[in-house]
């Protein structure tokens, strides 16, 4: 995963790479299964009921974000390509990659990751506002993510599009405490105080830079728009008829999941 990158990368790779990989297929009569990502679903008006769902790719989204809307123009090339009968492809929308249930490994790019930034970012802080302890948080982990693509991508080729992420979710309470257990204090404060605290280091030239966490995750704050909200309930099902089911992140797996994140220096004392 990478959500921060430079100057046109994002779109060389996202939209153009898989316009050549579209190509390739189409030439070799190969299905593409393209990895993407749920954010497509982006910010729709706040009195809005739409979701998204494996049917529908538009549903009214906008972003300023360059890693969704490069993720989602991909998607409308695949879905052209398919729709015109050139080429046999699939869309797999992941969500919130996390390190393996297995041994909580995670990728070596770590700073590129949007939400482990996040608790980077949190974790200099010291503080995280109480009211937002109840937000839910999707982790999905790696190896298991892997497991569904393969069984998705061997289905009829009449299935296009699948959600494979967790359906279990966290508060963000959970995670933040599972931080606290490890040797890392986090308070949880007012809204007014944690704005204190984020002003401080804004102020601070040499660690300014460590709001970035937190500031991929502002930009929905918009007067009268919210996140668009992404179901899974179909692919969850057909998972199931694959003989495959996601596990409750528990414990244990938080505890093997941050101390690899200790391990790799992101979170701080």
């Amino acid at each position: 995963v990478k959500h921060y990158i430079a100057d046109d990368k994002m779109d060389q790779t996202n939209v153009e790479g898989v316009r050549n990989l579209i190509d390739c297929c189409v030439k070799d009569q190969t299905r593409l299964v393209q990895i993407s990502t749920y954010s497509i679903s982006g910010v729709i008006d706040r009195t809005s009921d739409q979701v998204l769902d494996e049917r529908h790719l538009y549903i009214g989204q906008s972003s300023d974000n360059d890693y969704i809307r490069t993720k989602f123009l991909a998607e409308r090339f695949l879905l052209e390509a398919v729709a015109s009968g050139k080429l046999k492809g699939k869309i797999m929308r992941l969500g919130n990659l996390m390190g393996r249930e297995s041994d909580g490994e995670f990728q070596i790019n770590i700073a590129s990751n949007a939400f482990v930034n996040s608790l980077k970012t949190f974790s200099i802080l010291g503080a995280y506002p109480l009211m937002q302890m109840v937000d839910s948080v999707e982790m999905s982990p790696i190896d298991r993510v892997a497991e569904a693509v393969v069984k998705l991508a061997c289905t009829p080729d009449d299935m296009l599009i699948f959600q494979p992420f967790n359906t279990y979710h966290l508060d963000m309470g959970a995670i933040l405490e599972a931080v606290c257990q490890i040797g890392h204090p986090i308070d949880f404060v007012s809204g007014e105080e944690f704005s204190a605290r984020v002003e401080a280091l804004r102020n601070d030239p040499g660690r300014v830079k460590y709001l970035q966490g937190i500031l991929h995750y502002g930009g929905h704050i918009l007067n009268n728009r919210k996140l668009a909200q992404a179901v899974n309930t179909w692919t969850t099902s057909v998972l199931y008829r694959l003989g495959f089911h996601w596990k409750q992140p528990d414990e244990c797996y938080l505890k093997k999941f941050l101390q690899i994140l200790e391990r790799m220096r992101v979170l701080q004392r």
